[in-house]
């Protein structure tokens, strides 16, 4: 099961470390033009990478990984004891104008963004581990999911579903 955690855009800061390179190509004669290109290339290339976490299919292990043009980097490990299943509604407001055209608008339409998150409880930790999002209009499946997965482990499901 793969759980993508974040894909952002082009990110500066990695931009700043490929200017050692840069300066270091040109010191041994390479010039500064093709220098340039080649840090270029390689920040995109780094930048449109993300991080995720991954449980195998046998629900044995579990890994944070860096995937970099689908190949996926990240050491395997032996999955926590898990203690429950957990299913927790969240919600967030979220805003329906642009922000450019949401300046000095006081009356800025907004609309509530609610999930229900799967989270595999581990024994003890406060931190568990996020399996998956799902809406709310599919609470019922969600709701068997999560009873098969907790049959699986043999864990109780906990329901957190108020608010």
């Amino acid at each position: 099961m793969d759980f993508p955690l974040s894909r952002t855009g082009l990110r500066l800061k990695y931009l700043s470390a490929t200017i050692p390179l840069a300066i270091i190509l040109v010191a041994f004669g390479m010039a500064p033009w093709q220098a340039v290109l080649i840090c270029l290339a390689l920040w995109i290339l780094i930048s449109r990478g993300y991080a995720g976490k991954e449980i195998s299919a046998e629900f044995t292990q579990v890994r944070d990984y860096y995937d970099l043009l689908g190949w996926r980097f990240g050491s395997w490990q032996k999955l926590p004891t898990i203690v429950g299943v957990t299913l927790k509604k969240f919600s967030v407001l979220q805003s329906r104008m642009p922000a450019a055209m949401s300046w000095g608008s006081w009356q800025n339409s907004t609309g509530r963004l609610e999930e229900i998150v799967i989270i595999l409880s581990v024994q003890h930790s406060r931190q568990g581990i996020i399996i998956g999002r799902t809406s709310v209009e599919t609470l019922d499946q969600t709701t068997e999911a999560a009873n098969r997965l907790a049959a699986h482990f043999g864990v109780p499901v906990n329901l957190y579903l108020q608010g």
